[in-house]
């Protein structure tokens, strides 16, 4: 991830002048804003562990604080296998809620892991 708070100092031009230009066209977008948007056709409930899955935070269309450490949010996606991919891979720090075919699909992924080291 880039963090802006590691740039230190004043920006300065290197390179011969005018040699970048301000262009016309697309503008930079946020994530799940731009042309892959309208693939985002589904939107599924999940509770994180405080302090993981930021890329699914940022991602998210809501977000409510529970009491007990743990994060509910909504995120949108296109690809159920995708998501079911993401959220099995974060373990422990995430349950997915809904909808039952993106929790099944973890639980199935997650039986797999937990099989294969028998």
């Amino acid at each position: 991830m880039f963090r802006v708070s590691r740039i230190q100092g004043e920006a300065r031009p290197t390179g011969p002048p005018g040699r970048l230009r301000a262009t016309r066209g697309p503008r930079p977008s946020r994530p799940g804003r731009g042309a892959g948007a309208s693939r985002l056709h589904s939107t599924a409930t999940v509770r994180l562990r405080r302090g993981a899955g930021d890329a699914l935070r940022r991602r998210s269309r809501s977000v409510r604080q529970l009491e007990d450490g743990w994060t509910e949010i909504e995120v949108p996606y296109g690809s159920g296998s995708s998501l079911a991919d993401e959220l099995a891979s974060m373990g422990p720090d995430v349950v997915a809620l809904a909808p039952a075919e993106i929790r099944d699909a973890v639980v199935r992924r997650l039986e797999a892991i937990s099989g294969s080291h028998r």
